[in-house]
């Protein structure tokens, strides 16, 4: 055994007993005086005590009064206990629907979008009726909010971002992106790279519009990213992230997560992903067992095609791809996201990733170290340029060396 290990378990041990044994008496009697409160004890005593009396000292109560009288407490008693604790449950319901509450009244209204079909650029028509369409473009009326009916470009401009509480005592702000400044493009296939808990996941909530930056800006197609441009702009993204799993519903369900599906663009988007062998009858292959015995049970590659059908079939604008096949083998990986990219067409792609053999296909990769931007351009430019970038690739290449074979025969 390490002597380190070895001597910090010992530690934590000693700390424990000591805690234990500082501890421990007051937590038994508290623990012990709860459960005599809680279980009614010392009331079935007391009252089991009186009818006891009843019968055999006053002798005013025969034995099957007792056993009547005793019976009937109990189960008045088991009811006051349920009340007791539904209204526990009402408490701590109550305190969760203050909180979600307070969090409603603190983020702007959404903007009502009327579901009548997808536009050519893929995006739901809002009822935006203060903007017109001029020949430059849209010009805002008295309202103010641009419909994003296609995006071409999201900038970020000198953005930061800290989690609100994370500073420290002195007041000191503990960002976790620090001044990160980029571009990505329609057309372009966008890849965004680092260890694990470089900041990636916070990075893509900002570019969805699921979180605010604490410092700087973001831009689409040019133009700052007003508040009230958030509720638009966050419909206009597909996303496939880490651990995401279908539903226990019908295929065609999953594909369209709504009750009313069009048929020929739930056909479209199975036949894209290549599961159309796979369910044959979208309607009534049912995923899982709990509602069906004979539903299906998908592999996690099944999963994850049936998971992207839905965002094809969503046919939104900005397509982002936040390691959804992390479980998968670094091959199979590999072939998965470059068959996304392929399907993806001119949609902006975003892949984020911490391995780095499924980012070939990538036209721009940008490298995020500690909530820095420490790094940008394609494959072949950073495994030549001494960073972060080529130390990940040269590990992860000792632990997966078949991966670069495959790559290339792929």
């Amino acid at each position: 055994v390490n002597p380190r290990l070895h001597s910090g378990y010992e530690e934590s041990v000693k700390e424990q007993s000591l805690c234990e044994k500082k501890f421990g008496r007051k937590l038994f009697w508290l623990s012990s005086l709860k459960e005599l409160l809680s279980t009614c004890f010392l009331m079935q005593l007391s009252l089991t005590a009186y009818l006891l009396y009843q019968v055999l000292a006053v002798k005013t109560l025969r034995g099957s009064d007792f056993v009547a009288a005793y019976n009937g407490v109990n189960v008045v008693m088991g009811d006051m206990m349920m009340f007791v604790q539904c209204w526990s449950r009402m408490a701590s319901g109550s305190y969760t629907v203050g909180k979600y509450r307070v969090f409603l009244s603190s983020v702007s209204e959404e903007t009502v979008l009327d579901r009548e079909g997808p536009e050519e650029s893929g995006s739901w028509r809002a009822e935006e009726p203060d903007w017109q369409r001029t020949q430059d473009g849209y010009e805002p009326g008295n309202g103010g909010r641009r419909p994003f009916a296609e995006i071409n470009s999201i900038a970020f401009r000198n953005v930061s971002f800290s989690y609100p509480g994370s500073g420290n005592h002195a007041g000191i702000r503990k960002d976790v992106l620090k001044n990160i400044s980029f571009c990505i493009r329609s057309g372009e296939k966008t890849a965004v790279v680092g260890k694990n808990g470089s900041g990636k996941t916070t990075l893509v909530h900002l570019l969805m519009g699921l979180y605010s930056p604490t410092e700087g800006e973001i831009l689409v197609n040019g133009k700052p990213l007003a508040k009230e441009d958030f509720p638009l702009y966050r419909h206009k993204f597909a996303a496939f992230f880490q651990g995401m799993k279908p539903m226990e519903a019908t295929a065609a369900e999953n594909v369209a997560l709504d009750t009313e599906i069009d048929e020929e663009r739930m056909s479209l988007a199975l036949h894209q992903t290549d599961c159309t062998t796979l369910f044959p009858d979208p309607k009534q292959a049912m995923i899982g067992v709990q509602f069906d015995p004979t539903g299906l049970i998908l592999s996690g590659g099944q999963c994850q095609k049936l998971m992207l059908a839905h965002c094809f079939y969503s046919n939104k604008p900005v397509l982002v791809m936040d390691e959804p096949s992390a479980a998968l083998d670094p091959v199979l990986e590999q072939t998965f996201n470059r068959e996304v990219a392929e399907l993806a067409g001119d949609k902006l792609t975003v892949f984020v990733t911490h391995r780095l053999s499924t980012v070939h296909m990538a036209d721009i990769i940008y490298v995020i170290e500690d909530g820095r931007l420490c790094g940008m351009g394609r494959h072949e430019e950073l495994v030549r340029e001494e960073g972060v970038y080529a130390d990940m690739w040269r590990i992860q290449m000792e632990k997966y060396g078949s991966i670069q074979a495959a790559v290339r025969e792929g």
